[in-house]
């Protein structure tokens, strides 16, 4: 699957294939058990592979800002750091999980993005935050 992925990124690195269009490129290929891949099995693979560059650009400064806006939110210094170690350690796990699977596509994807998104603008987010005995 590497060796596909280099093959066509490198055809098209700044904009990608578009988005869907893994399982085409998998299928087109003939590197043998590759034609029934439904995508890459990477997440970055994949926004690379479909977005492109500037894709991947966009998704990074959309984490960015998320986490800036997290971590720089005024808090009480006791529901800061309980709320700022949740928000590292899902965008770790989020990560993690992201290099064996496309965690992004997912269908729980949209409660990660609303519940980190929630938490980060909500005017008293830390107090939503519970200790775990």
């Amino acid at each position: 699957m590497y060796k596909v992925f280099i093959e066509e990124f490198s055809s098209r690195p700044l904009l990608g294939w578009g988005p869907g269009r893994s399982r085409q490129l998998l299928q087109k290929t003939t590197y043998p058990g590759l034609a029934d891949a439904p995508h890459f099995h990477n997440i970055f693979v994949e926004i690379l592979i479909q977005l492109g560059l500037i894709g991947l650009l966009l998704f990074t400064a959309m984490f960015t800002i998320l986490f800036k806006t997290a971590l720089t939110r005024p808090y009480s210094a006791h529901h800061s750091t309980k709320f700022r170690w949740f928000l590292l350690c899902s965008a770790a796990v989020f990560c993690l999980t992201g290099l064996i699977n496309n965690t992004l596509w997912s269908s729980a994807t949209p409660y990660f993005f609303a519940l980190t998104g929630g938490l980060a603008y909500a005017p008293r987010a830390g107090e939503y935050v519970r200790a775990t005995p």
